[in-house]
């Protein structure tokens, strides 16, 4: 898609480009308020999206900060070299994209070496590295057909993954990538889980290795083996210290959520919902 945009970007003529995608409606004057922000002086531009879809999923992709790959924007801000992706900050989104033709020339065509995701990402990294500013505005606002169900949202996370991987590696030593690898380092801690298990010094915990090494517990394992790795984990050890990990954490939110001095109702509702992801068995 970054060689499609590139030669598109080539062959343009103006001073200033749009960039858009496919699956985004542009309201019918999002050209011309594209153009008064250049005028202003902007000289790279980011819109907000929001979903086309007005059920369930279009409110989780919108809504949900966490899970969701293309978050709203809750207010305008600026991203500079310092600012990229901190404090809620994030990076622009190429589908909904104006620059000017001084800040292409000067900062060079997407990298077509990114060919799952994170390129625009990518690109905002460097026109930031140049000095320029990126402003993020909901006055752009465009509708997007996102995925829907979860396992569309499941590939496209995993897309989203691998271009991770792809702009950490060129920008190591950025705050945004930082961030990315400490996310993924909690990732790996769960994983540690099952490690730790295996060298826990236990009975258990040896069966366990010499399961995995035998090549038997893999993604595609029946049940019986799967079923008797997780006893294995949990003889080792490594449900309590999940348990107490957890009690860790949920001690933290409460105390978190007593520091905002809600009200008694909601308080105890959010206070609730922090119990049962914690306390559920299954």
């Amino acid at each position: 898609s970054n060689a499609k945009r590139n030669f598109g970007l080539a062959h343009a003529r103006g001073d200033i480009m749009a960039l858009t995608d496919g699956d985004i409606v542009l309201p019918v004057d999002w050209l011309s308020r594209a153009v008064a922000l250049v005028e202003e002086g902007w000289v790279y531009i980011s819109g907000a999206m929001r979903s086309m879809d007005d059920g369930f999923w279009g409110a989780y992709v919108d809504n949900n900060q966490m899970g969701s790959k293309i978050p709203n924007i809750i207010e305008d801000y600026v991203l500079d070299s310092e600012l990229f992706g901190q404090d809620g900050r994030r990076p622009p989104i190429g589908g909904n994209t104006i620059v000017t033709r001084a800040v292409l020339e000067d900062v060079g065509n997407l990298d077509i070496n990114f060919v799952t995701s994170y390129e625009d990402y990518e690109w905002g990294r460097r026109v930031v590295d140049k000095g320029y500013k990126i402003l993020r505005t909901n006055s752009l606002e465009a509708k997007h057909y996102h995925r829907v169900g979860f396992k569309g949202l499941i590939r496209e996370h995993h897309r989203s993954g691998c271009g991770c991987g792809d702009y950490v590696r060129k920008h190591p030593h950025c705050q945004f990538g930082q961030q990315r690898l400490r996310q993924l380092r909690r990732v790996y801690l769960m994983i540690a889980l099952v490690v730790a298990a295996m060298a826990s010094g236990t009975s258990a915990g040896t069966e366990l290795r010499a399961l995995y090494e035998s090549g038997e517990l893999h993604a595609e394992a029946d049940d019986a083996i799967v079923s008797h790795a997780a006893q294995l984990v949990e003889a080792a050890g490594g449900r309590a210290w999940v348990s107490d990990e957890a009690e860790r954490r949920l001690g933290a939110a409460l105390a978190a959520l007593d520091a905002r001095r809600l009200l008694p109702e909601p308080r105890e509702a959010l206070a609730e919902v922090a119990r049962f992801v914690t306390a559920r068995d299954r």
